[in-house]
């Protein structure tokens, strides 16, 4: 009786051992810290992709452009890809451009591109966080911890890609050699007495990633031309007021406000 007991004890035992072997390596998968498919595994391996997004030295409007046109594809800003005639060159000075591929077909999402977030999109997101390169609207990249899943439904990521950044800048920087255009004119400027006056209320609001050429000035009193939305733009605290759809004017008048833009 006695050496039954102790089997039947040892057969519990070896069960319950095992379910807990089960149990750990099914979970594994969630704990290990893996990054989504939507990241670049390697800048090697996904070689065409990291060269053809366009960066600050791509967008100075005095870069030499042939007049050539080759069949490509075009990714926006807004996650969005159109296939056509292309100039990389050409097409890269247009600050809502994300990348352009020479020579090659549009890919169904564009590698740490974030896509257009819905809000009533219920996806589930992993906690674990991992190395990785964090671009906002603004065109500015900088290495975090981040996780593709969530930090895309921020308003104002751009794109998330795995390990170090390649780009420290995807929009214009002025310097001697580079002459910036949509994306820089109009600094110290002024708005048109249209533009949105941002309120308080607009701080935290949930806005999609759609953008547009806009004219932003900031409580400091300086004002640029960038890609932008109201309600991205009003999520800063420093932004005054925004007009989208134009450049900031180029001349003020006596009242502080630049003549109506044309249509």
């Amino acid at each position: 009786m006695a050496a039954f007991q102790r089997r039947s004890k040892r057969k519990v035992l070896g069960i319950f051992l095992l379910l807990i072997g089960v149990f750990i390596s099914a979970s594994g998968f969630n704990i290990r810290s893996t990054p989504n498919d939507n990241l670049l595994p390697s800048v090697k391996e996904h070689d065409k992709y990291i060269q053809a997004i366009c960066h600050d030295t791509d967008r100075c409007i005095n870069n030499d452009c042939s007049s050539s046109s080759h069949r490509g594809c075009v990714c926006f800003n807004n996650g969005t890809c159109a296939i056509g005639d292309v100039n990389r060159c050409a097409d890269c000075k247009d600050p809502d451009v994300f990348a352009v591929l020479e020579g090659h077909d549009c890919p169904d999402k564009y590698p740490g591109l974030c896509k257009p977030y819905l809000a009533n999109e219920n996806v589930y997101c992993p906690p674990s966080r991992y190395d990785a390169c964090v671009c906002t609207v603004d065109g500015v990249c900088e290495s975090q911890k981040a996780n593709n899943c969530r930090d895309c439904k921020n308003s104002s990521v751009l794109a998330i890609f795995q390990g170090d950044c390649v780009y420290e800048y995807l929009q214009c920087r002025p310097s001697p050699t580079c002459q910036c255009g949509a994306s820089n004119q109009g600094r110290n400027g002024c708005n048109y007495e249209s533009a949105y006056k941002c309120t308080p209320s607009d701080r935290n609001q949930y806005c999609l990633k759609s953008t547009q050429k806009s004219c932003v000035c900031y409580k400091n009193g300086m004002c640029e031309t960038t890609s932008t939305s109201r309600c991205i733009a009003c999520s800063d605290d420093q932004v005054e007021s925004v007009y989208e759809g134009a450049a900031c004017p180029k001349e003020c008048n006596a009242e502080g406000y630049g003549e109506r833009p044309e249509l």
